[in-house]
């Protein structure tokens, strides 16, 4: 299937029992490396907030959740620059902590992020993403939990966004060449 946002088409990928289906084994490898911890889920706004839901419900135990705000993509393409918008009241010293990102590409939005919330003292800060580009990463460090390795495409739906739009589509879909 195809269809268009704005200018660009986009065609179906990864359907949304395969997206369950990753998320659901993401949290048992999450839970076998933190079985009795109380975790501290921080949620990358905006487009982690669906994979961070369907994540917060996958885990068993208990845990607190918190947001951040960050952004480095225009359009189609990472800017190169992170900015941090807005953060809840975070309160992580002393906490095992768990960054929730939607996709990791560069990697530079989520190594702000860590210098930004290792300040606070977290007993632990580690990554979880759905979604990692291995070709595109230029980062220090790879997320500790990966739901799928991808090409370097533009995707969009499961919280992701083309200039905010698409973010509702239950299944993703990457741009057609």
């Amino acid at each position: 299937m195809e269809l268009r946002i704005h200018d660009k088409t986009f065609s179906s990928w990864i359907d949304r029992g395969e997206i369950a289906a990753t998320v659901k084994e993401l949290a048992v490898k999450i839970r076998a490396d933190y079985p009795n911890q109380r975790l501290l889920l921080i949620c990358v706004m905006k487009g982690s907030l669906v994979f961070f839901s369907d994540l917060m419900r996958s885990l068993d135990g208990e845990m607190e959740m918190a947001f951040i705000s960050a952004s480095s993509y225009q359009g189609t393409h990472s800017s190169g620059i992170v900015q941090v918008h807005a953060r809840s009241e975070l309160g992580i010293k002393g906490k095992h902590c768990l960054l929730i990102e939607d996709i990791v590409d560069s990697g530079l939005t989520i190594q702000a992020l860590e210098e930004l919330l290792w300040k606070e003292e977290p007993a632990c800060l580690d990554i979880a993403t759905l979604l990692f580009k291995p070709d595109a990463f230029k980062g220090n460090k790879r997320p500790k939990f990966i739901g799928k390795e991808i090409p370097d495409r533009f995707v969009v739906g499961y919280g992701m966004d083309y200039n905010e739009l698409g973010r509702n589509l239950p299944d993703i879909y990457q741009l057609k060449l």
